[in-house]
């Protein structure tokens, strides 16, 4: 019985994780970016946050962008990722850690998350359209 309660219990916990939506923070250039929160380790009660991303391409041709994220409280910028060049093909997805576009954030609290009490910024530049992914970009 104690087997089945765990795993039903993390059944619950993957489902929660796994099914959590992303939300619309910016459309640009026929790419669309949306964001959401997680733990950075499920399992760890302490975890740091983590930021993953979800990138669309909405053009019918592959695109190539820098992006940087910046996280502010109060006006004054707490966490901000390097720049970084990503291509993507046309009419795709990209989602999250797998394809490099998380960022752990230690300075935010899973409490700051809930009561909304941070401003996010995603920069955008250099978008362009390309003939060929340049499969070195991503990480």
């Amino acid at each position: 019985m104690k087997k089945l309660l765990m795993l039903l219990t993390m059944l619950f916990v993957f489902n929660a994780i796994a099914f959590s939506q992303y939300e619309k923070v910016k459309e640009q250039d026929g790419l669309e970016f949306s964001v959401r929160w997680v733990k950075q380790k499920w399992y760890k009660r302490n975890s740091p946050q983590m930021l993953t991303l979800q990138i669309k391409n909405l053009n019918n041709y592959p695109m190539k962008y820098d992006l940087q994220v910046e996280v502010f409280q109060k006006g004054v910028t707490v966490e901000s990722s390097e720049p970084k060049t990503y291509t993507i093909a046309a009419s795709t997805t990209l989602k999250g850690r797998l394809n490099g576009i998380s960022f752990v954030m230690e300075k935010i609290s899973a409490e700051d998350i809930k009561t909304k009490n941070y401003e996010l910024e995603l920069e955008i530049e250099n978008v362009e359209q390309v003939d060929v992914l340049e499969s070195t970009s991503n990480p």
